[in-house]
């Protein structure tokens, strides 16, 4: 059922808590069902569910931009596998971007506690124990945020586990292209695209969240078109703008969404997203961005000169140049940073906020 709005600007009667659930409105939740991703969530399904008896399950690389619902339909599945007793552990490579740090964070998960030992190889080993033991799901989101040496080492060594899933969730399909051939070889993963949603999947997505969390009166079918078509296939920005503009609307006592908590709500998401993504990254990430803000527009040579000097005066270590290219990819491939060619005699291409 949808509140009628045809018209914003007639009167409404004045409704007293617009949001009656927070749940489905933020990033935990789970819904029950997946528009636009049945076909992923049957296939990941079917490569891992199969780890519940003597088969090993398996590997799996799903590729897709931000917001696409690559870590929702895993979660999904991860907790049918754990009704099965399967163990599973669940890895985020921004903040463990080492094989060590993944073996830490897994073995963390796995209530094994090793944390005394700092080395390598008897961290996995501890593992090896365990995979011979139960069946094990290892899931690697943002795999791409690895150094390509440490992703090498992390994916081959997880991937020759007895009993043993991996899977490798990247923002595109060359993370696994860039893989070392051996370790492609020993994954030899099933490959799951999760393309940008569509308009009519977002608004699938945004109805199942109202009617969850909104009273009735507060939302229409035409306030999910305008936060679908504004949030540029993304999920999270959708969800997230509908919080922002119930809530706007909820303080503004007005009874129902306006389209100025609407657009309000698209302005606070696409900041929210940036600050998310800077939160998540190294000190070294968040002083590129800091030096191109300031500069308004940058080439690489010039953002480089900058940096040595305010790394230094941050009290950072300057990082080597190709590590510095790798960073600067980052927040590219993150749509944090753009790039464009620059004009005069030099012609050099531009870093600009995104």
């Amino acid at each position: 059922m949808y509140g009628h709005c045809e018209d914003h600007g007639m009167t409404h009667p004045l409704v007293q808590g617009i949001v009656t659930n927070t749940g489905p409105l933020t990033e935990e939740y789970l819904p029950s069902a997946f528009p636009g991703r049945e076909a992923q969530l049957r296939e990941l399904a079917d490569c891992l569910i199969s780890s519940g008896n003597a088969q090993r399950p398996r590997h799996v690389w799903a590729f897709g931009p931000p917001g696409s619902g690559k870590s929702s339909v895993v979660r999904r599945v991860l907790g049918q596998l754990e009704e099965q007793r399967v163990r599973t552990a669940y890895v985020n490579c921004w903040s463990a971007q080492t094989f060590y740090a993944v073996l830490e964070t897994v073995l963390q998960e796995f209530r094994a506690l090793v944390g005394e030992m700092r080395d390598v190889s008897f961290k996995f080993e501890r593992l090896g124990r365990i995979a011979k033991e139960h069946h094990l799901v290892i899931v690697l989101d943002e795999c791409d945020q690895m150094f390509l040496k440490e992703r090498n080492a992390a994916i081959y060594n997880l991937a020759r586990m007895n009993h043993s899933g991996l899977v490798c969730l990247s923002q595109s399909r060359k993370a696994y292209l860039d893989l070392d051939p051996r370790v492609q070889s020993r994954l030899l993963p099933e490959v799951l695209e999760f393309p940008s949603y569509s308009v009519t999947d977002l608004i699938a997505i945004l109805e199942a969240r109202a009617e969850r969390s909104l009273s009735a009166e507060a939302w229409c079918r035409k306030d999910l078109q305008i936060i679908a078509r504004q949030s540029e296939g993304d999920a999270r920005i959708a969800i997230q703008t509908l919080r922002t503009a119930a809530y706007l609307a909820e303080k503004g006592r007005g009874g129902q969404i306006r389209p100025e908590d609407i657009r309000e709500g698209l302005r606070s998401s696409s900041a929210l997203r940036q600050r998310y993504l800077l939160k998540s990254m190294s000190e070294h990430h968040r002083l590129l961005f800091q030096l191109v803000k300031t500069s308004g527009s940058i080439s690489t040579v010039e953002l480089w000169r900058r940096y040595e000097g305010a790394a230094r005066q941050h009290g950072l270590e300057p990082m080597a140049r190709r590590t510095f290219n790798l960073y600067k990819q980052h927040l590219l491939s993150n749509r944090l940073l753009t790039e464009r060619q620059g004009r005069g005699k030099r012609n050099r291409r531009l870093l600009e906020i995104a």
